[in-house]
């Protein structure tokens, strides 16, 4: 049985990045009451230098966003910023969602919003940390500028995606090379990679040199050292623990790709249960945010119905 102190809303948000304050600021004009619940951990992007491509923050750092954007839905006096980790999501008798922290808390709510995005598998290789968000970016809008006209290598989870942004690097860059970092392509891949000039390696990465997070080599398994200037690498991911929670408890659907199954309005297939942001497929911080505010705007239309 939950505890009978349970902090009681008209809407919980789990996840402050731009998807759920987006949302919270929406929903806090709409006077809704709103509980953000945050974990006091390292948000995702947490090694970014900058936010790009957000009109009116372009090049801010996203602690800098983060502050601005509670400043904002503050002013409100809407919603409660509780940072806390959520480790269960279920319903009470009233029908009402009951969502349990880590820190032996429960709050309810009507509605609840999921913000909150995958993990990041990093890997175990000396120099990698050292150099991610600076010479090594999982996204080239996001970082690609700040790398421009440096020799880059391309590391991508499958073949489709290393032939695609061995191609669209040239936006940024007129030399790249593919680490395949002991991944397997098919001979079609090999030949179209060939064909454009671009140099590939198999064999898997074993130390990234660097000075203070400037890369400018890596050595492989073989030994062999390559110089190379930047990195676009994609890293493998894995739900939220809070994921499997939802297919436990509400049976939730995901799509093929592991995702929460959402529609147009951005509602899951349990109804009450809104998702916006990483969540339920990659996407930039605002992309995220205009996920957050359709989420809000489409919940509110629903209120009374």
């Amino acid at each position: 049985m939950e505890n009978q102190k349970s902090e009681i809303c008209d809407v919980i948000i789990i996840g402050s990045g731009p998807a759920g304050m987006e949302a919270a600021l929406v929903l806090s004009r709409t006077r809704k009451k709103i509980i953000v619940i945050d974990a006091p951990t390292l948000p995702r992007n947490f090694s970014a230098q900058e936010v790009h491509n957000f009109l009116g923050l372009d090049g801010y750092p996203p602690n800098k966003i983060r502050e601005i954007s509670w400043q904002q839905i503050n002013a409100y006096n809407h919603a409660k910023l509780v940072k806390e980790t959520a480790i269960d999501i279920d319903r009470n008798a009233s029908n009402q969602f009951l969502v349990k922290t880590e820190e032996g808390k429960s709050y309810l709510s009507r509605n609840l919003l999921l913000a909150f995005g995958f993990i990041d598998e990093y890997p175990n290789i000396l120099g990698f940390m050292d150099c991610w968000g600076k010479t090594i970016i999982p996204c080239p809008f996001c970082d690609g500028y700040e790398n421009k006209d440096r020799e880059w290598g391309i590391i991508k989870q499958t073949e489709a995606e290393i032939l695609h942004f061995s191609k669209i690097s040239q936006n940024w860059t007129s030399q790249n090379k593919v680490f395949l970092n002991g991944k397997k392509i098919s001979d079609e891949g090999r030949n179209i990679l060939k064909e454009r000039g671009t140099k590939y390696y198999e064999e898997k990465i074993l130390k990234i040199h660097h000075a203070d997070g400037i890369l400018h080599a890596l050595t492989l398994e073989n030994e062999i050292q390559v110089d190379i200037e930047s990195i676009l690498w994609t890293l493998p991911e894995r739900p939220s623990p809070l994921i499997q929670k939802l297919v436990q408890n509400f049976q939730i659907e995901l799509n093929e790709a592991g995702y929460l199954k959402i529609d147009s309005c951005k509602e899951t297939s349990v109804k009450g249960i809104w998702a916006a942001g990483d969540i339920h497929g990659w996407s930039g911080a605002i992309q995220a945010a205009a996920a957050g505010e359709a989420a809000a705007v489409a919940m509110t239309h629903k209120w009374f119905h």
